[in-house]
């Protein structure tokens, strides 16, 4: 549809990312606001907000839930070996050698599992990389009123569908809690990703976003200030933000090769990481 007013924000105080924009579908008008924070205090949730205004009343669905992405059918590092006389041979020349195709991808995810229970709006699934890798459990449990929630889940899809009725004006809200587990027991991966986002569904958003906050308040007390030109103190604090936002809580983890910014290289980390991270 007819998509105006697009704006997106970031506070870098609270690293919340805020986007808004109006869009025509059909004859109705709607404004789209949705805020979204990786907390900061609990490495394991993620908050969304949606809010949707409608110009008239109409019958709203959306689609809510876990798909597993896509992935290009790539092989896990540790099941290539290779003879070392042949890296000089394939380096550089688009890996013309069949078995270093697309080497460098850590791996792709494989389901391993769905959690379906739409009357407590929760939602859980469990994935681990194809032949050797880490196992991961990812479970949403959404907070919204005067819908009706119904569960579409599937083997490929864990999710459901809201079906809203909106009154012309009158601003209607979906939250998110999305929450992650590692747990060295995968049998118990959707069980503790569920949990972990009951659990914070159960308690006051503000209580949530207070102690994320926090810890970014803390982290920014290492700002390096620029006085003189406020364009170059923007990008050096961005840059800042970047490497901030990056870093893991878990320090036994080094900073993934392009962070948060791009799926590229899923998560992977280099020997010479520390080379890309200097300010």
């Amino acid at each position: 549809g007819d998509c105006r007013n697009y704006q997106q924000t970031l506070d870098t105080d609270s690293a919340t990312l805020t986007t808004e924009y109006g869009v025509r579908v059909g004859g109705v008008w709607l404004t789209v606001l949705v805020e979204t924070w990786l907390s900061r205090a609990d490495r394991f949730l993620a908050y969304q907000r949606l809010q949707l205004v409608s110009d008239q009343d109409v019958a709203v669905e959306l689609g809510v839930g876990i798909t597993p992405n896509d992935t290009p059918p790539r092989h896990p590092f540790r099941s290539l070996i290779w003879p070392h006389e042949d890296y000089p041979r394939t380096h550089g020349q688009g890996f013309t050698d069949p078995r270093m195709t697309y080497a460098w991808h850590p791996g792709q995810m494989v389901l391993d599992g769905i959690t379906a229970a739409a009357a407590d709006g929760v939602w859980a699934v469990a994935a681990c990389a194809a032949g050797h890798g880490p196992a991961v459990g990812v479970a949403q449990a959404i907070r919204v009123e005067g819908a009706r929630v119904v569960d579409a889940s599937d083997e490929h899809h864990a999710g459901g569908r809201i079906e809203w009725r909106l009154g012309a004006g009158q601003p209607r809200t979906l939250e998110q809690f999305i929450a992650f587990s590692r747990d060295d027991r995968p049998a118990a991966l959707r069980a503790v990703a569920a949990a972990r986002a009951r659990a914070a569904r159960d308690r006051s958003v503000a209580a949530l976003r207070a102690e994320h906050v926090a810890v970014w308040a803390d982290l920014w007390r290492g700002e390096v200030l620029l006085e003189g030109d406020d364009r170059l103190a923007r990008q050096a604090r961005a840059d800042l933000f970047q490497l901030y936002q990056n870093a893991p809580v878990d320090e036994r983890y080094p900073i993934q090769i392009m962070g948060l910014a791009s799926p590229g290289y899923f998560g992977g980390c280099f020997w010479d990481t520390h080379v890309y991270n200097l300010p």
